[in-house]
């Protein structure tokens, strides 16, 4: 997993601003139409035409949501973030 610093997106369900992005599943750099998780919320999201972040179609929610690596990332996440260790 590699991190990327870049453009600052606001994530549309909690409002935070984020710049730091990783790629859970590669080394590549966002890119238009992929599929991000709020590091704060866990809203699963996508990437728009100018790296910010926007809500998914149905279609997009429903094709993430049947990739196993994008429902265990969630669960990891909601793990986390119910714990309480991170993000408060």
């Amino acid at each position: 997993m590699k991190v990327f610093r870049g453009r600052e997106a606001t994530c549309p369900a909690c409002g935070r601003k984020s710049d730091t992005h990783t790629n859970a599943f590669g080394n590549a750099p966002p890119q238009p139409g992929m599929v991000a998780i709020c590091f704060y919320c866990g809203t699963l999201l996508g990437f728009a035409d100018d790296l910010s972040f926007r809500p998914l179609t149905r279609a997009e929610f429903d094709e993430a949501m049947a990739d196993k690596r994008t429902k265990r990332m969630l669960i990891a996440h909601r793990d986390v973030l119910m714990k309480g260790k991170r993000f408060q």
